[in-house]
């Protein structure tokens, strides 16, 4: 019988992690956060795997100028509905109690749970995670003629160009990164989840919500579409 070759996941290959920052010391030993632990000394892949992710995921790739704090928190306590929280993304402008220098976004995940994940659950809950973390867009209309100039002087900053979206004199919308100044870091905002739902309500109605519809068609068949990876 011919065994099969096991595929080596391809964060292993990950070696600089200029988005996801570690800390000058592997542990968090203040009072106030004595529940807190940096990736390092949970799983020393989990930064490699999120930064495989914005490296790898177009999704991400305004992440590729943001500073991520990855941390691990034990402990965690259910809800009054009786759900325990996986991981939360949330704004950090400054993280120095941590041992963390100027990180844009701070990512908290469950250290109890991740050692009960599957290699595939925990890039899940990474990409969801990182999903979270977005930047601020803003918009401006601008003439059509002078539109090649305006996308080319915002460089990786250009997001959208709106053709068919017109103000009263014809200009048409193209959507930016909005940045604190010119050539600064771009301002950063948490994004809401495009789905929410109660499992009750989906057993009840199905996808008959449009808030629900796209999540189901993504969903069924499975991995259609979906990121496919085999790993042993």
């Amino acid at each position: 019988m011919t065994r099969r070759k096991r595929k080596t996941p391809p964060w292993k290959a990950v070696r600089d992690l200029p988005n996801l920052i570690g800390p000058d010391r592997p542990s968090v030993a203040e009072d106030e956060t004595k529940s807190l632990a940096v990736a390092d000394a949970v799983d020393p892949d989990a930064r490699r795997m999120a930064q495989w992710l914005v490296d790898t995921l177009d999704d991400h790739a305004h992440l590729r100028a943001a500073r991520i704090a990855l941390l691990f928190r034990t402990g965690a306590k259910p809800n009054a509905d009786g759900q325990v929280r996986t991981g939360k993304a949330k704004k950090a402008a400054l993280l120095h109690r941590l041992g963390f220098e100027n990180a844009d976004f701070l990512v908290t995940l469950n250290a109890d749970a991740w050692p009960d994940y599957s290699l595939r659950q925990r890039l899940a809950l990474l990409d969801h995670e990182l999903t979270h973390c977005a930047v601020s867009v803003a918009g401006k209309y601008v003439e059509r003629g002078n539109v090649p100039a305006f996308e080319a002087s915002l460089e990786d900053d250009h997001v959208e160009t709106h053709p068919d979206v017109e103000d009263e004199d014809g200009r048409i919308l193209i959507r930016y990164v909005k940045r604190r100044k010119p050539g600064g870091p771009p301002l950063c905002r948490v994004r809401k989840h495009d789905v929410e739902e109660f499992v009750a309500v989906a057993r009840r109605w199905g996808a008959a919500a449009d808030r629900g519809r796209g999540l189901v068609d993504l969903m069924n068949p499975p991995d259609e579409g979906q990121l496919l990876m085999e790993f042993d």
